[in-house]
């Protein structure tokens, strides 16, 4: 993805799995990473590809239509002012 994306290869990654959950851990690991590290800048990409075991025949309909597949994609920055991330001003 990095090279897809033109960013440099010394970026940080991670892969956080979970279903739907991981998607709000991500944006949590995310902002701590803002918070902590020196980047500006955070990705976080999710997806979910549910169809290849839910079109099973032996899988009942009701469950194929429950979950679907799935992708989203946001860019974090680091705030200029802590109180956004915190609700009180730091430091």
């Amino acid at each position: 993805m990095h090279s897809q994306l033109l960013l440099r290869e010394t970026s940080g990654a991670l892969d956080v799995g979970g279903a739907c959950v991981g998607l709000v851990y991500s944006l949590a690991v995310a902002k701590a990473l803002l918070r902590m590290a020196p980047e500006e800048v955070a990705l976080v990409v999710a997806s979910e590809v549910h169809s290849r075991r839910l079109n099973a025949p032996h899988v009942p309909g009701e469950f194929r239509g429950l979950f679907g597949d799935g992708a989203c994609a946001f860019v974090l920055t680091r705030a200029a002012d802590i109180r956004i991330f915190t609700g009180r001003k730091m430091g």
